[in-house]
């Protein structure tokens, strides 16, 4: 049998150049713009059936050729990656929407045909229920079936789904509306391979992908030269065939995907999957990008809003617990008499303090060689915070270690000729249990002449025991601990 290196394919498999597929799915017809020669340079093939317009006619013609062009191009915002939509913009064979994103490298016109709706989306309860602000941390559950109901209504979606990131890419689905008969995805995590950094990165650049067949032939891009156009920015970007696979594998047929973004950053995806081809107009994608936009406002305020308060709040928990610790006598000494209020702190099964080689602990920690080692350790880091949830992996030559705590987060300060601060939190393992849609590890397909990756063919409950792990260190507990070192250092 052939060696295996899993992480050689999973590599490969991000670099795989996917808005450089020189090719567009059929939905909709592609051009591309050279402002500063004012050439038309790229045209898809599909160009006469969209638009009635031979392909091969348009390329190096002059943008000026054509006045819906030239005064698309005057509406056009100078910002990168912000679209100007304008339906029924120019009537050729039919009425043509068209929708213009300027690009680092040119303009990008997307063509579709105009397909006004035949319903009127009753949605304003909807819109006025988004906006309203999320005031208690038990309104967001509703809040995420809310989005679902209403982009359920828009799309006529089989499954839509609220999918959360975890910090290591991982993803659950926290929310989901499904039409009955189909099974839930509810609660289950999918591995962050599933959605690999490089497709993660464009969900940042587009507010929507839309996949209404994944059987539909990808249309080639013509252009001048060999130089292949960019489509990061545009919908109508081709799909990638392990992605095609990895959606037929789960029984979908059509998809659409809207990132949800807080504080620029992907947070999740609103993830929706229909059991049969379904072409979603312009006008009914532009409505669900209107109001993701408003649940995204909606998320990130409450969030903000949450945070700044519970770290005001115990922010100022720190200064106090750290003004009994240095506003009089030893601090070790006011350290030992508060050690529990410091464990609790940080929600700790143990902690230890370190002044040059004054060592204080309390609860669960490691023994004093494990200690010293640890220690040692952290001292030659750069990083003053720093932690862990499986603290067996940075010193796998201390066996004993992970059968008295499996997680450490740590704060030092160094005062020059004053001496060392150390000071170190520990959590104990946590065996948990993770419900996975499937076995999160790619299977591997050995072919005569080389070893692939395969998307995953099955996504049935998997149950994983995870084991040498402690209760995961959150974002808000890496912060506050910065906020605690800087505190100590206004005392020292």
């Amino acid at each position: 049998m052939k060696e295996m290196n899993i992480d050689e394919l999973a590599l490969q498999c991000e670099k795989e150049a996917l808005h450089h597929s020189g090719a567009i799915q059929p939905f909709g017809a592609l051009l591309r713009l050279d402002t500063d020669d004012n050439l038309i340079t790229h045209a898809s093939e599909n160009l006469p059936s969209i638009a009635g317009i031979e392909s091969s006619q348009m390329l190096e013609q002059s943008i000026d050729s054509y006045d819906w062009l030239r005064e698309g191009l005057s509406r056009l915002s100078d910002k990168y990656g912000k679209p100007f939509f304008w339906e029924r913009a120019v009537k050729l064979r039919d009425w043509l929407d068209v929708a213009m994103i300027r690009t680092e490298n040119g303009v990008l016109v997307e063509i579709e045909r105009n397909e006004l709706p035949d319903v009127h989306y009753d949605i304003q309860y909807y819109r006025q229920q988004l906006i309203k602000p999320i005031r208690e941390s038990n309104e967001l559950e509703a809040y995420h079936q809310m989005i679902l109901e209403v982009l359920n209504v828009v799309t006529g979606l089989s499954r839509i789904m609220v999918y959360r990131f975890h910090p290591d890419w991982s993803g659950e689905v926290i929310a989901e509306l499904a039409a009955s008969g189909l099974g839930s995805y509810m609660g289950l995590r999918y591995p962050a391979s599933d959605i690999p950094a490089i497709a993660r990165n464009l969900y940042l650049l587009n507010p929507i992908r839309s996949i209404p067949d994944i059987k539909a032939q990808p249309i080639p891009i013509i252009g001048l030269g060999d130089q292949p156009v960019d489509l990061s920015r545009t919908d109508l970007r081709s799909v990638s065939p392990m992605h095609i696979q990895y959606l037929e594998n789960m029984g979908v047929a059509a998809s659409l995907s809207l990132p949800i973004k807080l504080n620029g950053q992907l947070w999740g995806l609103i993830a929706g999957h229909h059991h049969a081809p379904l072409k979603l107009s312009r006008y009914q994608r532009h409505l669900c990008i209107e109001l993701v936009a408003s649940y995204n406002l909606g998320l990130t305020n409450y969030f903000n809003g949450n945070r700044l308060k519970t770290l005001d709040n115990l922010e100022r928990k720190a200064k106090q617990l750290l003004n009994k610790i240095f506003v009089s006598g030893n601090p070790l000494d006011n350290i030992d008499d508060n050690q529990r209020e410091i464990m609790a702190f940080f929600q700790a099964d143990g902690f230890a303090a370190i002044f040059d080689q004054d060592v204080i602990s309390v609860g669960s920690t490691p023994d004093m060689n494990d200690m010293a080692a640890i220690d040692a350790w952290f001292g030659r880091q750069t990083d003053e915070v720093v932690s862990y949830e499986k603290l067996c992996d940075i010193f796998p030559d201390y066996p004993l270690l992970l059968a008295i705590v499996s997680g450490m987060l740590a704060i030092k300060i160094d005062l020059g000729r004053r001496g060392n601060f150390r000071f170190f939190w520990f959590r104990k393992e946590e065996k948990q249990e993770i419900p996975w849609a499937g076995n999160p590890n790619k299977p591997i397909l050995e072919k005569a002449d080389a070893i692939v990756l395969s998307p995953r063919r099955s996504f049935e409950k998997w149950v994983e025991v995870r084991s040498g792990y402690s209760l995961p260190w959150t974002d808000q507990d890496k912060l506050l601990a910065t906020k605690f070192r800087k505190i100590m250092l206004h005392w020292l």
